[in-house]
C-alpha cells in the first residue's frame, strides 16, 4: 500500500501538471475548450467514486489491476493524439475516472491495513499520494526541461 500510494502520485503527477499545458501547446484549443479539458476530468471522477463498490465485488486486486490499466491508458493517449480533442477529451476522462477510483482502493487498502486505526488507514496512503506527486512532479519538470 505505501509503494502503491508514492508510485501512483509519481506516475500521475505529469498528467496533472502538464497535460493541459501540452494540449495547449501542441494543437489548437480555444480557451472554453482548454476548460472543458478540466472539467471533463472533474466530470468523470465523480463517476470513478461510483466505481468503488467494485472492489468489494472483484476484490482489491483485481481492482488494482483495472486501476492501473486505465490510468496507464489515460497516459498513452494524450501524448498520441493532441490534437485530437474527442480524444484528448477521452483521455481526460479516463483519467479522472481512474485516478478517482484508485484513491478509492487506496481507502480501502488503507482500512484493511489498518483496521484498528482508520485514520491511518486513511492518512498514510493520502500522505504518500501527496509526497509522490512533489516528487514525480520535479521529476517530470526537470525531464521537460531537458527535452525542450
Amino acid at each position: 500500500m505505501i509503494w502503491a500510494s508514492l508510485i501512483l502520485g509519481i506516475s500521475t503527477a505529469a498528467f496533472w501538471t502538464f497535460s493541459r499545458s501540452f494540449i495547449e501547446v501542441a494543437a489548437e484549443y480555444s480557451d472554453w475548450q482548454l476548460s472543458g479539458f478540466w472539467v471533463i476530468i472533474g466530470l468523470f471522477g465523480v463517476l470513478g467514486g461510483f466505481f468503488g463498490s467494485l472492489v468489494e465485488k472483484w476484490g482489491l486486486s483485481l481492482a488494482y489491476k483495472l486501476g492501473s490499466l486505465s490510468i496507464a491508458l489515460a497516459s498513452i493517449i494524450l501524448p498520441f493524439t493532441p490534437g485530437n480533442w474527442l480524444m484528448s477529451y477521452l483521455s481526460a476522462g479516463i483519467f479522472g475516472c481512474s485516478y478517482i477510483f484508485w484513491t478509492g482502493i487506496l481507502l480501502v487498502w488503507g482500512i484493511r491495513v489498518f483496521i484498528t486505526n482508520a485514520s491511518l488507514g486513511i492518512g498514510i496512503p493520502f500522505l504518500l499520494l501527496a509526497v509522490g506527486q512533489e516528487l514525480g512532479s520535479l521529476l517530470a519538470g526537470l525531464l521537460v526541461g531537458i527535452w525542450d
